[in-house]
């Protein structure tokens, strides 16, 4: 009592009471779960910072990114090793992405 936690996961597949706390938390209203999504597609645009971006690519890039603000931001700045280590993505998807990011209509 008296204490707050924040959790944040990016798994949607599994619930995170999978391996931090239990079904019954969340049903007793003990545990809160709220639903983040990422950002629509205008906002995930101007946050890659390449507005002549190929449509293409860009739909590819929000696909994978599921428009998460810190996987763009690090895409934006060319942070191959910060998508590696903060993200999913595998060394062969860092490289993809970046050269999705330049590609120009």
């Amino acid at each position: 009592p008296g204490s707050t936690k924040v959790l944040v996961t990016a798994r949607e597949a599994m619930p995170s009471y999978d391996w931090f706390y239990q079904k019954r938390h969340v049903d007793a209203g003990v545990v809160q779960v709220l639903r983040m999504k990422g950002l629509d597609e205008r906002s995930a645009l101007k946050l890659l910072g390449n507005e002549r971006i190929d449509r293409e690519a860009f739909m590819r890039i929000f696909r994978m990114t599921r428009g998460q603000p810190m996987a763009l931001r690090m895409l934006r700045e060319g942070d191959a090793a910060g998508l590696k280590k903060n993200t999913v993505f595998t060394s062969e998807e860092v490289k993809y992405l970046l050269l999705l990011r330049d590609r120009k209509r």
